[in-house]
């Protein structure tokens, strides 16, 4: 199972207004870490630690208040830049909006 699963993002502002969210990164927990390997999805046992990942989250409506939002069927991909891997089997998927 991918550590992705389950993903909670949060992000700090004092207002938002969107329907889509990226961010991305380093990898610093690959399979070879002994996460792995991966089963159903054996693109992502290629991933090696300090390769860069990204994940856009594409939602319906807009965020305009902090708070907690379940974006439970959301789209929410991550992708492996260095070998092309991907996923997108998260479930469920929530947003925490906060001040800063």
């Amino acid at each position: 199972m991918w550590p992705l699963a389950g993903l909670v993002a949060c992000t700090f502002t004092s207002g938002a207004s969107a329907d889509t969210i990226s961010f991305g990164g380093q990898i610093l927990q690959s399979a070879q870490d002994g996460t792995g390997p991966a089963v159903r999805n054996p693109g992502l046992n290629d991933i090696q630690d300090l390769q860069t990942y990204l994940v856009t989250l594409n939602f319906s409506g807009s965020i305009t208040t902090p708070g907690t939002y379940d974006l439970t069927g959301a789209s929410l991909p991550f992708s492996h830049l260095a070998t092309a891997a991907s996923e997108t089997a998260f479930t469920p998927i929530s947003l925490c909006v906060a001040n800063s």
